[in-house]
């Protein structure tokens, strides 16, 4: 009688597993989730929304009435221009960041972006590109 063997069976490589996480802040500032870098990226975006739009309101507020002294014109130039700045530069451009990390990986069927970890670090060079 001939013995007759099994093939081997062939294991498909496993994913990595994503690294463990931590809890309350260091949850958030350590992330390698697209949808929790998005979400940081959304909140930082929504606060120079609201900065962007006391900058306006004090720009409606000298314009209110005619002659108006209320702030100084070359102050009135400065913040004209820096509402401009403010709104494309620290509104528009982080929150279409928000947009592109939460939805692009869900619209492919992703597990996550490429690069996770390079995200998170694009993201805290967001805060030294702001102070400049």
């Amino acid at each position: 009688m001939s013995t007759i063997s099994k093939p081997k069976q062939f294991q498909l490589p496993r994913i990595f597993p994503r690294p463990m996480s931590h809890y309350g802040i260091w949850s958030w500032l350590g992330t390698v989730d697209h949808k929790k870098i998005g979400t940081m990226y959304g909140i930082v975006s929504f606060f120079w929304f609201i900065m962007g739009g006391i900058e306006a309101l004090l720009i409606r507020v000298q314009l209110s009435h005619a002659e108006a002294e209320i702030i100084s014109p070359e102050l009135y130039n400065q913040l004209f221009t820096m509402h401009g700045t403010t709104m494309v530069f620290l509104v528009v451009m982080p929150l279409s960041a928000a947009f592109f990390n939460w939805l692009v990986p869900l619209q492919i069927g992703a597990r996550d972006v490429a690069f996770p970890g390079l995200m998170l670090l694009v993201y805290g060079f967001l805060f030294s590109v702001q102070y400049l």
